[in-house]
């Protein structure tokens, strides 16, 4: 069982936030295999965004573009 799900969604800033599950990433701390679960946001540019999470994530959905976007993803070595 995990405790929580991790959400990362992309919106207008004078957007309300949504109540249905993150549009950009969506993932748990895999049965709490990950004791200190974190994710990450880092804008490269304007377009370019890089999210992070740990190794033993269970990830459930990912994009790699929206709205003019590009969204890549990284764990650590």
């Amino acid at each position: 069982m995990s405790r929580f799900s991790y959400q990362v969604s992309l919106i207008p800033s004078n957007d309300n936030l949504p109540s249905e599950a993150g549009k950009v990433f969506t993932a748990d701390d895999n049965h709490l295999a990950i004791v200190a679960m974190y994710i990450r946001t880092r804008w490269e540019s304007d377009h370019s965004l890089v999210i992070e999470y740990p190794n033993n994530t269970r990830v459930f959905s990912t994009r790699n573009q929206l709205a003019g976007v590009s969204i890549s993803y990284q764990t650590p070595p």
